[in-house]
């Protein structure tokens, strides 16, 4: 996805067609918190500045990784793609909504039943740890789009516990709303498809991807799967020649509709993404 919208697409990107599954990233759009993960890494390295960072040993930096990484907050990993005004000037997903990205590409695009669920911090259990939750993630989102996004996007009422709802807003903020972005950039003429095989965490399809006849749940959501990234990759369109009977892989088109890759069937549906949360995150309001 950042190479997609590298450059804001002023850039010709070396490749034609692009296979992206659960594209996700943590947006850091907070000056100060990138200046102060910056700052806090020059005080775990005991060095003052950046110069001194690069005559360290790769043993030395390696452990003052690890040291930071450690700090990092439940499912946040300290470092990662952030805006830099060049090969990011803008959050990928504001760059697809205003047009500023490499359009001339096949795309196909993928995310799984409950992507946030391991990036969710089990001991947020009460409406003040919740808050806080997303202040932290958020920190240079104003007063008023904090209030809209707890009250208004994900509403306590709206589930069962503070696991589910953490996760959800883990899995739009950083995975799913992402192939969301990808679909409408590309005028709904991409390939999607959802996979739902228990327990559909990120990266569950992983094993599907380069299935060799081991062990999973579902050998036929495998073999589609497989059949899919090779046919589409030779022709720009997935299809599945050695699955009998298996539904043809239609374009997102005005229904945004992916195929779903469950536990024992695959059907057409429409994407659960296809909703005014991630068109809320897509423009970047919280930054």
């Amino acid at each position: 996805m950042h190479q997609v919208t590298a450059y804001g697409g002023l850039k010709e990107v070396p490749f034609k067609q692009a296979i992206m599954q659960s594209p996700g990233f943590l947006p850091q759009p907070s000056n100060d918190q990138l200046e102060n993960q910056y700052n806090n890494f020059l005080s775990i390295a005991n060095v003052s500045n950046v110069e001194q960072l690069r005559a360290l040993s790769t043993e030395a930096l390696q452990a003052a990784n690890l040291v930071a990484v450690w700090e990092s907050t439940w499912g946040t990993f300290q470092f990662g793609p952030a805006v830099d005004g060049f090969f990011v000037p803008a959050l990928p997903g504001k760059l697809l909504l205003d047009g500023n990205f490499a359009n001339d590409l096949n795309i196909m695009v993928g995310h799984n039943l409950n992507e946030g669920l391991l990036f969710t911090d089990p001991l947020i259990n009460d409406t003040a740890s919740f808050d806080s939750y997303v202040r932290q993630e958020l920190p240079a989102a104003t007063d008023a789009i904090i209030n809209y996004i707890i009250n208004d996007l994900y509403p306590a009422s709206a589930f069962p516990n503070f696991i589910s709802r953490i996760a959800l807003v883990q899995s739009e903020l950083s995975f799913t709303c992402n192939t969301r972005y990808l679909d409408l950039a590309f005028n709904n003429q991409t390939y999607s498809y959802y996979f739902t095989v228990p327990p559909g965490l990120h990266g569950s399809d992983i094993p599907y991807t380069f299935y060799n006849g081991g062990s999973v749940v579902n050998a036929t959501a495998a073999i589609a799967l497989q059949d899919w990234i090779t046919t589409f990759t030779e022709t720009g369109v997935p299809s599945s020649p050695d699955v009998p009977n298996a539904p043809v892989f239609s374009m997102y088109g005005p229904n945004s509709t992916v195929l779903n890759l469950a536990a024992s069937s695959i059907t057409p549906q429409m994407d659960t993404v296809a909703n005014a949360r991630c068109s809320f995150w897509q423009k970047g309001l919280y930054v």
